[in-house]
């Protein structure tokens, strides 16, 4: 399967896209920044990781997208998140939405 995780560098979805990768799923990222000490581990896992929440991160259409609870962009109000901004850019090429489930709802 393929996985887009949106706020990869975050403890809970990095340590979620590394699982993931280590069970032999394609996992992609995007985030603001991959600093220490999850950044280099994503790149370590093989997970590729994109700077930024835009909606080209999934033109590859993804099968699922994940995204972690506590994203926020300064974006008018409320700030749309960032699911929304991939979401309404992949409507805008005529694509059907990718399905995305929050961290929080992750059931293992």
């Amino acid at each position: 399967m393929r996985v887009h995780c949106i706020g990869v560098a975050g403890t809970g979805m990095g340590a979620l896209a590394g699982l993931l990768r280590s069970v032999g799923h394609e996992v992609s990222g995007s985030d603001v920044a991959f600093d220490p000490p999850i950044g280099p581990e994503l790149e370590r896992w093989g997970v590729v990781c994109q700077a930024g929440f835009d909606a080209s991160h999934l033109a590859d259409r993804p099968d699922l997208a994940l995204r972690g609870g506590p994203l926020r962009l300064d974006l008018g109000d409320p700030p749309p998140q960032p699911h929304q901004l991939l979401q309404r850019g992949a409507k805008r090429r005529g694509e059907l939405a990718v399905p995305d489930v929050r961290l929080e709802d992750v059931e293992v």
